[in-house]
């Protein structure tokens, strides 16, 4: 009985001194600094938007009636260069985006035609093409938008907001990705085919450098979605037969896969923590972990540590995701096929030691990480519907020689297995596995 006593004492004694090892080495004083490359993120800075930028017209293209796409365009750029100069903040808050755009203006137009995404349904501009012919374009909004965004897709240069939070304000991309589905279908029923044509890779090679040179998650993958739409456009003229020999050729010599600055989204996960900084470093004064620890007012943030989670957070899942980002379709499709992947991605808490400091920040970015690996792979996906599409251009060429053999023989093949395209007998249609089960990686021919 002694024995256990005395042992019980021990314990209990070694548990109060765990407790206040912890709540010491958790003091404020013993914070870690930023890493350099944490502290270089965390200052980025806003910078005045040109006029050749795209942005402010993204944020003026849904404004009111009246002014061209320039007009409105000024306006927002000058408010938000203004706002940088007094401010460092480079984006409009809700309350400045209603005084200077107001809202609701395109809701006359918007449920007129079919809405869809061509990123999951690959029918989607071929029905919207069979709508505009039954019933052409009348809504005056509607013209005057169209107009706005063939101007809107002529800036040569697309640089966002750096300063953005998680509850900042967005630009309309719905309403916007909406114009532009209809933009492509009107441009097919009602133009020329070289000023379709010319127009299409014009509005491929704005969405490509915005691909390029965004910096969110969000805008990344509007960029993706927008980009599957002018496939789908293409690819629907030339099952529909309308593009010629020279046309065919003519797409096949000057129509690229993505290359890798398109296909990097390194930044991305850098603005990512940057968006989140300032939540870590004010969350030990404020509720925000009070919604996710259930016992973080009776801890009172004693084993929180503010810049040390930042720098936990950059190891642990920026860095390996910008690594990730950077790798080729094959060796993508090879890591997150293994077991590997499940450990690499996985929680990264681990019961040792070193939990005892900053316990609270390692259990919360542990248990908070998104699931990037399908956005990761839905821009590698997008890279295969460009080899598609170069595919069925290439079979288009050839319409007496057996589909199947040119599959085998194109140097077109699948992105991540360099497989052949698998072929569609009934449907007619070529395709490979999307990574994103939420994308539909087919093009009928």
């Amino acid at each position: 009985m002694r024995v256990l006593k005395r042992t019980f004492l021990y314990l209990l004694a070694f548990m109060l001194f765990m407790l206040v090892l912890m709540v010491v080495i958790n003091l404020p004083a013993f914070d870690e600094d930023l890493l350099p490359e944490v502290q270089a993120i965390k200052n980025i800075q806003a910078q005045p938007y040109s006029a050749n930028n795209a942005y402010p017209a993204l944020i003026a293209i849904n404004g009111p009636s009246g002014k061209t796409l320039k007009q409105a365009t000024q306006e927002v750029r000058e408010f938000l260069n203004h706002k940088i100069q007094t401010t460092g903040i480079d984006y409009l808050t809700y309350e400045e985006s209603d005084e200077l755009l107001g809202k609701g203006h395109d809701k006359s137009w918007q449920n007129i035609y079919h809405s869809c995404n061509s990123r999951a349904d690959r029918n989607c501009m071929e029905q919207l093409y069979n709508e505009l012919q039954d019933r052409p374009i009348m809504d005056a909004r509607l013209i005057e938008q169209l107009s706005r965004y063939n101007a809107f897709i002529e800036y040569p240069d697309y640089k966002e907001a750096t300063q953005l939070k998680f509850d900042s304000p967005l630009p309309s991309y719905g309403a916007l990705l909406k114009l532009k589905r209809i933009y492509l279908a009107n441009l097919y029923a009602n133009q020329d085919l070289h000023v379709y044509l010319d127009q299409v890779i014009k509005d491929l090679k704005f969405w490509r450098m915005v691909l390029k040179n965004s910096k969110y998650l969000l805008t990344k993958m509007i960029a993706v979605a927008t980009i599957y739409d002018d496939i789908h456009s293409l690819s629907a003229a030339i099952r529909r037969g309308h593009l010629g020999a020279e046309e065919l050729e003519g797409l096949l010599n000057n129509m690229y896969t993505l290359n890798a600055a398109e296909m990097d989204l390194s930044q991305v996960f850098e603005y990512e923590l940057k968006t989140g900084i300032e939540w870590y470093e004010t969350a030990e004064s404020a509720d925000d972990l009070g919604k996710v620890f259930s016992l973080w007012n009776m801890f009172n943030g004693l084993f929180y540590q503010p810049k040390a989670t930042v720098n936990f957070n950059y190891l642990n899942t920026t860095e390996p995701l910008k690594n990730l980002s950077l790798l080729n379709a094959e060796k993508f499709y090879q890591l997150v096929n293994v077991e590997q992947w499940a450990k690499d991605f996985s929680p990264t808490i681990r019961w040792t030691p070193s939990m005892l400091y900053n316990y609270v920040g390692k259990v919360l970015v542990s248990y908070s990480k998104p699931a990037y690996k399908d956005y990761i792979g839905r821009v590698h996906d997008l890279n295969g519907m460009f080899y598609l599409l170069l595919l069925q251009t290439e079979i288009a060429l050839q319409p007496d020689q057996p589909v199947e053999q040119l599959i085998n023989q194109s140097k077109y093949t699948n992105p991540y297995t360099l497989e052949p395209m698998l072929y569609n007998k009934p449907s007619h249609s070529i395709y490979f596995k999307c990574m994103d089960k939420t994308s539909s990686c087919e093009l009928s021919l």
